[in-house]
């Protein structure tokens, strides 16, 4: 599951190393708040896609689906866990909810597969 973050390229090229470890496909997921317009969609959906086929490159062969949902990330996470081997976020603190949590706390709490958090690399100096 990608973050429009700084954590999104790590992510993805884990979750690419888990799909062909396992010899699954991997889904690219992208959760967009109902209250995003079509404009932050569209801007999603080309970062996840964007991002993906980075992750990709080197194994052509790795079947890929690219989904950008609007919902609950909970909601989401359970329901698209069920069939999942893994599902890979990024390790953050900053988080999805902050009264919920970080992305990965959320996730542990609420799939129904292993969760693998990326750790998530430190801001560069400004």
């Amino acid at each position: 599951m990608l973050v429009n973050d700084d954590s999104a390229g790590a992510v993805a090229s884990a979750a690419v190393a888990e799909a062909v470890r396992l010899h699954v496909p991997v889904r690219f997921l992208q959760i967009v708040a109902s209250r995003h317009n079509e404009d932050s969609r569209s801007l999603a959906e080309e970062m996840l896609f964007r991002t993906g086929l980075r992750a990709l490159h080197g194994h052509p062969r790795t079947p890929s689906v690219f989904e950008v949902v609007t919902s609950h990330t909970a909601a989401v996470v359970r329901t698209r866990s069920r069939n999942a081997a893994v599902l890979v976020v990024g390790e953050d603190e900053s988080g999805i909810g902050r009264k919920g949590g970080s992305l990965a706390h959320i996730c542990r709490s609420v799939a129904a597969c292993p969760v693998r958090a990326v750790p998530v690399p430190a801001e560069a100096p400004r």
